[in-house]
């Protein structure tokens, strides 16, 4: 295969078949690494997947929800949902933890106390340990919660 085959490839993905960037690019970097393989096997001589670029793509950032799309899923959780998924929510609502960081959550990262709180985050982004205020809303879903659970659990939302 020549390198002129994989860039008129790359077009006919983009015009013909309308693919989104992220996704000729994923097909590209699977050639690529293919034809990286072959070379390091020496199964062929020269990688032709070299010189053709990726699509650009457009970063858009997650859009937030409204105050009422937030509303309607935590009251459809209220309804339907357990207390541990009712909490969890509002804990990602609240505090804007990765779900990662959520799961990673032990019950003794969490401090509540009468008027203030806050969570330990000990496998943050950058694995940076950092505490993160806990608001009312926050605190009452933790309380009621952490009421029910064992008190041997290693994880909060196991």
């Amino acid at each position: 295969m020549a390198t002129p085959t994989l860039t008129r490839y790359r077009e006919a993905a983009q015009k013909v078949m309308e693919l989104k960037p992220a996704t000729i690019n994923r097909r590209l970097i699977t050639l690529k690494r293919f034809f990286e393989w072959a070379v390091s096997e020496s199964r062929i001589r020269r990688n032709p997947s070299k010189p053709v670029k990726l699509v650009p793509e457009e970063k858009v950032s997650p859009r937030q929800m409204t105050d009422k799309e937030e509303a309607v899923l935590i009251a459809s959780a209220e309804h339907s949902v357990s207390l541990r998924d009712q909490t969890i929510l509002i804990v990602m609502f609240h505090t804007g933890l990765r779900t990662m960081e959520v799961c990673d959550l032990a019950p003794v990262d969490i401090q509540i106390g009468k008027r203030s709180g806050q969570l330990t985050v000990r496998s943050g982004k950058r694995n940076k340990q950092q505490e993160v205020p806990l608001n009312a809303t926050c605190r009452t879903a933790l309380e009621k919660y952490m009421a029910e659970l064992t008190p041997d659990r290693p994880y909060l939302f196991s």
